[in-house]
């Protein structure tokens, strides 16, 4: 299981800034680092659906501009997210559950929203990606059909999760 076949591609709007990987350094430790602070900041989260499901984050660790660990708690269920910077240019972004489930994305910023890819996913630039987060990072939406170990939480599909209360 690896990165997508694509190179990732990262820009910043604001100040106009672009990169295209495996040289995607400066700002894929920028995105690390609000990662991090966006744990400590906004820990209640939201799985949408009905009844929603409150979650929590808590943060774990933090290597300035490389990784970024934060512990889970929704329902029952318990486990760690990490986001590390990969040699690929991309971010790998995983979640084990105490359970043993397993979910890895690969994620990027070609836009204003960041795009979340599968393991070896083959897409062109056109292409939709089935993982989409905010780029204020406080919302995230996920297809089961890509990550299938997401199917519990995705009655319609997709797993929707935003910052509680905002």
């Amino acid at each position: 299981m690896s990165a997508p076949k694509a190179r990732p591609s990262f820009c910043e709007p604001i100040y106009g800034w672009e990169t295209s990987g495996p040289d995607t350094g400066e700002l894929v430790g920028w995105l690390i680092d609000n990662l991090a602070g966006d744990v400590e900041s906004w820990p209640d989260r939201l799985v949408e659906g009905e009844p929603g499901l409150p979650a929590r984050l808590a943060l774990l660790s933090h290597e300035r501009g490389r990784s970024v660990a934060a512990g889970f708690s929704a329902g029952g269920a318990r486990g760690e997210i990490r986001a590390e910077a990969d040699a690929s240019g991309w971010v790998r972004v995983t979640a084990r559950t105490e359970d043993g489930a397993v979910f890895r994305a690969w994620l990027d910023r070609p836009f204003e929203e960041y795009h979340l890819w599968p393991d070896d996913a083959a897409f062109s630039v056109h292409d939709e990606p089935p993982g989409r987060m905010g780029k204020r990072r406080d919302w995230i939406s996920l297809s089961a059909a890509a990550w299938p170990v997401l199917s519990p939480l995705a009655p319609q599909g997709w797993v929707a999760i935003g910052v509680a209360g905002r």
